[in-house]
């Protein structure tokens, strides 16, 4: 899989968007500490019944901010790409939700089997 492969079952994120939180209410994101991390990602805490992370950021050579679900194709594309694993904010991984995208996020994480 290539990059632009991946992008397709990814959720391009940037500051602001707005998010529902597990106790109802919605918020924004708040992402200034991802600025100057082109070529990285990182991978969510939370993990699945597998003990793998279930969600997975990262930020493209132009800095755009892109989430989308741990599957072993998406970490090798990355890998393969040469980003660099480090430690950062992982939106959507701990139990919020892009609001305008609520069923495009559950839609995947069914396709991907991960539901």
């Amino acid at each position: 899989m290539q990059l632009e492969d991946l992008k397709k079952y990814s959720l391009h994120v940037v500051v602001g968007t707005k998010v529902l939180w597990p106790n109802g209410k919605v918020g924004k994101l708040n992402m200034s500490e991802t600025i100057d991390r082109a070529g990285q990602c990182a991978f969510s805490i939370g993990t699945n019944r597998k003990g793998l992370p279930i969600t997975i950021a990262y930020i493209d050579q132009n800095g755009e901010f892109f989430v989308t679900h741990y599957t072993p194709q998406s970490v090798a594309t990355l890998k393969g790409c040469g980003f660099k694993e480090k430690d950062f904010f992982v939106p959507f991984s701990h139990g919020e939700v892009p609001q305008a995208n609520q069923k495009w996020w559950a839609d995947l994480r069914k396709h991907l089997s991960i539901a």
